[in-house]
């Protein structure tokens, strides 16, 4: 059990400083033994304080202890014993389990209710939707029609709780959960199957792959 001072989405956690990493406005503990303990053991983390200073709406300012953003691992880096499990704060209990390795809250402590929870969770998500507009506006700068009529969302980010309605609000357009199944039909109990509906929000890819014919490309 770790007591970290940044957490981010992606379960980074920083133990080392606040700020620009040449320049910072606190200096703190250090990395210490933190990144060789969170590649290779069982970690839960631990926060007194609830909040946007420490769950953090993008990366944290310096990873001390690795998370689940591949982006971060080297070619040829094996991550198999990452393994974070829980994060006990003063407000909640959350773990990993969500899709992807998503954040998610299963259970309060007596007398507190989500609403008081959901703020950080709701930081998360908005650094997602600000690289999202980035590719709008890309998009609009770049294309002869800058009208986008329906936003499709699929893998793991459908599921988070929120996230499809804070895409519609933030962009007033149309948000559909991607169903690849839609026009297939299959017996979930034959495939071992438990969560249809999770396994149709995080296999477009494999199922796009699998209709493939010789020549496409």
């Amino acid at each position: 059990m770790i007591g970290p001072t940044q957490i981010d989405r992606w379960g980074q956690t920083n133990l080392s400083s606040v700020g620009d990493y040449a320049k910072p406005k606190t200096a703190i503990l250090g990395v210490r033994g933190l990144p060789g303990n969170s590649i290779n053991h069982p970690n839960s983390l631990f926060v007194p304080n609830h909040g946007p200073r420490v769950f953090v709406g993008g990366e944290v300012d310096m990873v001390s202890g690795v998370g689940y953003k591949k982006e971060r691992w080297p070619a040829g880096a094996k991550s198999d014993f990452v393994d974070l499990r829980l994060i006990v704060t003063d407000l909640c209990v959350m773990d990993f389990g969500g899709p992807d390795h998503q954040i998610r809250v299963i259970s309060l402590h007596p007398g507190v209710t989500f609403e008081e929870v959901q703020p950080v969770l709701h930081a998360m998500t908005e650094n997602v939707l600000l690289e999202i507009q980035k590719t709008f506006d890309f998009f609009k700068a770049t294309a002869s029609s800058d009208r986008i009529d329906r936003i499709v969302v699929s893998g793991g980010a459908s599921r988070v709780d929120g996230f499809t309605a804070s895409l519609q609000e933030r962009f007033n357009t149309a948000v559909e959960v991607f169903d690849p199944f839609k026009t297939i039909a299959f017996d979930p109990v034959k495939l071992g199957v438990s969560d249809p509906e999770g396994l149709s929000a995080t296999a477009a890819v494999a199922v796009g792959l699998a209709l493939r014919k010789t020549g496409d490309r």
